[in-house]
């Protein structure tokens, strides 16, 4: 095995943080596997990786070796591509990280479209509620919605995502219905603690801006147990409009407080810095800045139903 065998062996060591799970991968034993980068380690000078009870962990001189040698695995890549065939073709292994929900509902089919249209893109589509460190893990575009709390991506604005504040019918006849956003402190809120870990939302109303301290019985990190929770008539929620389109468009929820609107959360893809991005992560960008504001459910709700 040579040097750039060992260096895609350590790629894939430090994104999956486990020598077993590579050697699975690939078909091979976990000895086999530490062995190739105990090599790496005496031909580098340096320990890449710390050894703990959870797993694999980079130092800091294997964070810095990270960072290059993916990008010039990249570039490899890249280049065996060009030889011979369209130059820029996006090839190779490209890791996307994203909200399940949003994932499920809007950016599955996109990455489906993308590796038919370029079969040589191999798509590893990661599905979790919680923020991903595109950095450390090797994300290649991680989908964020909401606030940007690490400083250390390159951040494009793909599109907004209206919130609304709604509830089941079942719920506003028993516990009625508010009129003013200050009236949610004596309702039952179901609160979303990934967004609002304050238990505060905040409104742009006719008086300006509003916020209230809501309580309730139900907090998830969850955006689809929230709306769960609404169509059982659990209590109040403010959620994205594309999450309840449906629901409020057949009268399932109903959207409430018109005249209170909840700040919209941005959408974002990220990407780590670099120099020149592959063909792979370009070539997704664009798709989603095409894509994106095209859903209409990121827009204006539907008119309710007259009855």
């Amino acid at each position: 095995m040579d040097f750039i065998q060992r260096m895609r062996l350590f790629q894939r060591a430090a994104e999956t943080h486990s020598f077993s799970a590579v050697a699975r991968e690939l078909d091979t034993t976990q000895p086999t596997v530490s062995k190739q980068i105990a090599l790496l380690e005496r031909e580098l000078g340096v320990a890449l990786f710390q050894r703990t009870t959870v797993g694999l962990r980079l130092t800091d001189a294997g964070q810095q070796f990270y960072e290059r040698a993916r990008g010039l695995l990249d570039e490899l890549a890249s280049l065996k591509a060009t030889l011979g065939r369209e130059p820029g073709r996006p090839v190779g292994r490209l890791r996307v990280a994203c909200p399940t929900t949003f994932g499920q509902a809007y950016l599955s089919k996109m990455l489906i479209d993308l590796v038919q249209q370029h079969p040589a893109l191999n798509v590893e589509f990661l599905l979790s509620d919680r923020w991903f460190d595109v950095a450390e893990e090797g994300i290649d575009v991680s989908i964020r919605i909401g606030p940007l709390p690490d400083a250390r991506v390159v951040a494009h604005k793909l599109g907004t995502s209206t919130q609304v504040c709604v509830a089941s019918p079942e719920y506003l006849k028993t516990q009625g219905e508010p009129k003013h956003a200050r009236e949610l402190a004596q309702h039952r809120c179901l609160v979303n603690v990934f967004l609002s870990p304050d238990d505060r939302w905040t409104f742009n109303g006719p008086d300006g801006v509003t916020s209230v301290q809501v309580q309730g019985n139900f907090r998830t990190n969850n955006i689809e147990t929230i709306r769960a929770a609404v169509l059982a008539g659990n209590g109040i929620a403010v959620g994205a409009l594309w999450l309840f389109y449906d629901d409020i468009a057949k009268g399932r929820v109903k959207q409430i407080l018109r005249n209170f609107v909840p700040a919209a959360l941005d959408i974002y893809a990220l990407h780590a810095p670099g120099v020149r991005q592959p063909a792979k992560v370009t070539e997704l960008l664009k798709l989603l800045a095409q894509r994106i504001p095209q859903i209409k459910e990121l827009g204006t709700p539907p008119r309710p139903r007259k009855s």
